[in-house]
């Protein structure tokens, strides 16, 4: 029975909720306090929180983490059971509620950095090969929380560098730390400095920049840096999949609240299955070539090829096609008149 099945890695999922829309007069901190106070299992009373990135008004509750199907399907019971008590919504049609987003932990996956880095690679390549993923399994309304990586751009130069934000660098820099510094910041300062001129080079001669000078800017987006640069950077909370160094963890982002169990089960097996065919091949030495996606191409998808592409997509992960009807429906949303392109990111 699949939910006595051990999970091939250790998973965690962020439930997130909402007050009713038709309850617009309720008080959602009190009904947040409430839920809190009156939950009987340590673990909801202990994670459940208000999320600030919607103004305080959705709550998130991290699951424990798992390791079999039987534990999140317990998991999920205990939180919905209790969240029935309030006015509380898991899935609306017309409000955005943040996200189911999906956890897996990459602690005890690789013994060599070499081909962690690779898989992570292959994980951003995949889900940058494939756009109609996210339009399918989040929310319609969402163009904030899971946008490809090819949306997260900023630009570099040779001269004033490095011009990231910390979220960009965080990861990779702690991990220069540990490697090059043993206390001596200018060390590993000119060390980072080095590496990733020599990078950035690479990147200006990959799109026809033959004569770089050290004052001229260079437009870079998240998937450039995380393939030509390191998989191991932090890339913040705006795109649909990253990796967190702190905590060794992949997070799916692009995974909308599940309307029930039958689709919380059907996301998670869409996260393993692109989760294990990436580690299968980075094991196997398998670095697959740069993407030739682009935002240009993405915004010319239509739905019907959207949609195509989504169900080949599954099929070529495991996922039978009846188990994928209401990802049609999300998509048929993104792509309606009212929407428009500013969506398909």
């Amino acid at each position: 029975m699949k939910l006595f099945k051990k999970l091939p890695t250790t998973v965690g999922i962020e439930y997130t909720f909402i007050i009713d829309p038709a309850q617009e007069f309720v008080d959602h901190h009190k009904v947040y306090n409430t839920f809190q106070k009156r939950a009987t299992s340590n673990w909801i009373k202990r994670k459940a929180h208000l999320d600030g990135s919607d103004s305080g008004k959705a709550l998130e509750v991290p699951s424990p983490v798992a390791k079999s199907y039987r534990d999140i399907k317990c998991y999920h019971d205990e939180l919905m059971q209790h969240a029935s008590k309030f006015p509380l919504l898991r899935w609306h049609a017309t409000e955005s509620l943040g996200g189911g987003h999906i956890h897996l932990g990459l602690q005890k996956q690789f013994k060599d950095r070499k081909v962690k880095e690779i898989f992570l690679k292959n994980l951003y390549t995949e889900i940058t090969n494939h756009p109609e993923l996210q339009w399918a399994v989040n929310c319609p309304l969402d163009n904030i929380n899971a946008n490809s990586l090819l949306d997260r751009k900023s630009k570099v130069c040779l001269d004033d560098y490095p011009e990231y934000s910390t979220s960009w660098m965080w990861s990779e820099l702690r991990y220069l730390r540990i490697q090059y510094t043993g206390g001596h910041n200018q060390q590993y300062q000119n060390t980072k400095n080095c590496r990733e001129r020599e990078i950035l080079k690479h990147i200006a001669k990959e799109k026809g920049i033959t004569n770089l000078t050290e004052r001229e800017k260079i437009e870079v987006n998240a998937y450039e840096r995380v393939y030509h640069q390191s998989g191991f950077y932090s890339l913040g909370k705006n795109v649909s999949v990253q990796y967190r160094e702190l905590t060794q963890t992949v997070e799916f982002r692009m995974f909308d609240s599940a309307r029930d169990w039958t689709e919380q089960e059907l996301y998670l097996d869409i996260a393993l299955a692109i989760f294990m065919k990436c580690k299968k091949d980075a094991e196997a030495g398998i670095l697959y070539p740069f993407s030739k996606m682009t935002l240009e191409k993405m915004s010319k998808m239509s739905l019907e090829t959207s949609w195509k592409n989504f169900v080949a997509h599954m099929k070529s992960l495991g996922i039978n096609k009846s188990r994928i009807t209401n990802q049609r429906s999300n998509m048929e949303v993104r792509f309606s008149e009212n929407f428009g392109k500013a969506y398909l990111k």
